[in-house]
């Protein structure tokens, strides 16, 4: 459509990551694009007496003047931006941001364009770079804490033959609570079970009835907690009446092959060698993971760069929206997420930061050593090629 225009166009600002244009289009220009946009649409729009591509250019500039001028200032927008980026060879990473529009029919057009564009570096230190490989092995009280974990996991509750709570007891209570003697119940349940091992249970509840005996009544005073989830009882002095109905306690199963079996291994013994394979597969992750981590300090140290602020931004939304799924799974809590969400910008800002630096070194290692732009690949080229120490614990 257009040749090569007739513009002016100024670099209002410049940061490494993103310049500002200012572009002032000739009146020439304006009236060149006016001309082909109506000639277009007097070929495409369609209007009642007129067969299409006949209506008359006058009645198509009086009916379709809303949607010429949306169409030539995109048209003149979209020519000069072009050119710019292959006039100044730059290489964009997102669609321009158009701004302050000055646009009237058979005048000079004036805009804004800001492009962002990767930071230009070279990679540093990243051949040879010094590793402690830790490697822990896998020692038979390992395969036991684990054993002991998957008979935690496999308890189950039996009557128990005491008969005044102890500290270890799961105990079923009904319980009433109240401000004062007098006043009505603010909360009640009936036959809760609960575990006087937790650690979330209100703080003095099991020291005052621990020693009660079952089918005993009593009354006891607390104060909730600050975060209590009734925001109207938080922080307040409240009486506890208490039944205590049922004692329990946790009876964890035989290790045996039965117990193997139940887990789905033929034997205990192959159920030992199960697990000393699953912990040896563990640690050998978690000494990836560390090697990387060291390799990703390493990088960040010696690779100072500017970041473009977009990226950075659609990382930090990246990472509060996983948490806002992991903490807020249903809208009841969208309001109070809302609230927090400027402190956890701020919060989660440098993480955002870290991550798009370390993409980018990574990326540029990759493209100047030819490796398939995947982090475990480029991970195994620069472990491959570190000058590791290895220490085994």
């Amino acid at each position: 459509m257009f040749g090569n225009m007739e513009k002016k166009v100024e670099v209002l600002n410049s940061d490494p990551c993103q310049t500002t244009f200012s572009v002032e289009l000739s009146e020439e220009e304006v009236k060149q694009a006016t001309e082909e946009v109506y000639q277009s649409l007097q070929s495409r729009v369609a209007v009642q007496g007129f067969r299409r591509g006949k209506v008359p250019l006058e009645i198509v500039k009086q009916r379709f003047l809303h949607q010429a001028r949306e169409e030539i200032i995109e048209s003149l927008v979209s020519h000069t931006l072009n050119q710019v980026i292959e006039e100044r060879k730059l290489k964009p990473l997102f669609p321009a941001r158009v701004k302050n529009l000055n646009f009237e029919f058979e005048k000079p057009f004036t805009f804004e364009l800001t492009l962002e564009t990767k930071p230009e570096f070279e990679p540093q230190g990243y051949m040879k770079i010094s590793l402690e490989k830790k490697i822990k092995k896998v020692t038979p009280e390992d395969v036991e804490k684990t054993i002991y974990s998957l008979q935690e996991r496999n308890a189950y509750l039996i009557e128990s033959n005491d008969t005044a709570v102890k500290k270890e007891h799961y105990i079923a209570v009904d319980y009433e609570m109240f401000f004062n003697t007098t006043s009505t119940p603010v909360s009640s349940l009936k036959n809760q079970l609960l575990n006087l091992s937790a650690t979330n249970l209100i703080p003095g509840f099991v020291e005052q009835i621990v020693g009660m005996n079952k089918s005993e009544t009593k009354e006891i005073k607390v104060t909730l907690p600050k975060d209590y989830p009734n925001k109207e009882l938080a922080d307040k002095e409240v009486i506890i009446r208490i039944k205590v109905h049922t004692l329990k306690e946790k009876k964890l199963p035989a290790v045996n092959d039965d117990f193997a079996r139940d887990l789905g291994s033929s034997s205990l013994e192959e159920l030992n060698i199960k697990i000393k394979e699953n912990l040896e597969k563990l640690e050998e992750r978690n000494t990836q993971t560390d090697l990387e981590n060291q390799i990703i300090g390493h990088l960040l140290k010696h690779n100072p760069m500017p970041l473009p602020p977009s990226l950075v931004e659609g990382e930090l939304e990246f990472l509060l929206e996983q948490m806002r799924k992991f903490f807020v799974p249903n809208s009841s809590g969208e309001e109070e997420w809302k609230k927090n969400l400027p402190e956890l910008k701020k919060k989660y800002q440098p993480e955002a930061e870290k991550r798009v630096r370390i993409g980018l070194v990574l990326s540029a290692i990759a493209e100047k050593e030819k490796i398939e732009q995947k982090e475990e690949k480029i991970f195994d080229f620069l472990i491959k090629n570190a000058k590791i120490k290895q220490t085994v614990s």
